[in-house]
């Protein structure tokens, strides 16, 4: 099954989902409780469309109108959208293991196109994170259970536990479902974008999130980051109306300590300055997307959690 003539028949259609539902569901029978929070959730969101977007608070679900062919399509320069998961489970050497066995069990299948990235949410009994190596923030459980984003020395306060519920954002094409992945709430989503890395004067974004791009929908210009503020926006004004209170200090709060110098250690420092040079260059959007041949050096890009 895993010869190339076979992975070359799979539409691509067919692999994107198949590559989708996989991860998914092995994570999910394996206890890893998997969040989904790349592009392959923040595809589907445009201008045009944001007033149909349905969020329940009751059943913590979002209703995202989309077509089969427009959530399966590649990006404009040709590349497929990433697979960025985090899991959540206190056995790093099962953790370790239900990966690798997921990893094997996409090349049996014939879906090999796609970059699939796991991070995990980080116990106090694990190896410490090498600040040296940590590019991207983290997710830790601190011993006394309490959750907390973390970059080297900068962490957030405690993490209101409600704010790190998982939400179902099911794909529809005619009210019929296309695919469902499990996430943080729409308020929250968002903001994992500017807390991803401390990037000086960038607000947290690398260049390829903040591009300005022409909404295919309405023809207004946006970027990544704008329409899914916009989603946050959608979520908060749903939560006043169906009688939800959102907590999101802890997440503010580290947005802003992570991008200010006075609350970062010195290597986080020269990080943030590196980063900012970095993410302007036109190779950075190319490496992360695995473009002209570069997909080696994405999937060692997104294994930088320390």
């Amino acid at each position: 099954m895993g010869n190339p003539e076979y992975i070359k028949e799979i539409p691509r259609q067919q692999e994107y989902l198949g590559t989708l539902t996989t991860v998914r569901d092995t994570y999910e029978v394996a206890g890893l409780n998997p969040l989904f929070v790349g592009g392959a959730l923040a595809k589907p969101f445009n201008l045009g469309m944001m007033d149909q977007v349905g969020v329940d608070y009751g059943t913590r679900t979002v209703h995202v109108p989309t077509t089969a062919p427009h959530y399966t399509a590649l990006r404009s320069n040709g590349t497929y959208d990433d697979m960025d998961i985090i899991v959540n489970h206190p056995d790093k050497a099962y953790v370790d293991a239900v990966v690798k066995e997921t990893e094997t069990r996409l090349k049996q299948e014939g879906y090999t196109h796609h970059i699939v990235s796991t991070e995990a949410v980080r116990y106090p009994h694990w190896q410490p994170r090498s600040r040296l190596r940590q590019m991207v923030s983290g997710i830790d459980i601190d011993d006394s259970g309490q959750t907390q984003f973390c970059f080297g020395s900068t962490t957030s306060p405690c993490i209101n536990p409600e704010s790190m519920q998982p939400w179902i954002y099911s794909m529809e094409e005619n009210g019929e479902e296309i695919v469902r992945l499990p996430s943080f709430g729409p308020a929250y989503f968002g903001l994992r974008y500017l807390m991803r890395l401390p990037v000086a004067g960038a607000g947290g974004l690398r260049r390829k999130d903040r591009a300005s791009k022409i909404d295919t929908e309405t023809g207004r210009v946006t970027n990544k980051i704008h329409t899914l503020m916009l989603l946050r926006r959608r979520a908060k004004e749903a939560a006043c109306d169906q009688g939800y209170v959102l907590d999101d200090l802890a997440w503010r709060r580290f947005i802003i300590d992570l991008q200010h110098e006075k609350h970062q250690d010195w290597l986080t420092h020269l990080k943030s300055e590196v980063l900012a040079w970095y993410w302007q260059t036109d190779f950075s959007t190319a490496a992360a997307h695995g473009k002209n041949g570069l997909e080696g050096l994405a999937k060692l890009g997104n294994k930088f959690g320390g």
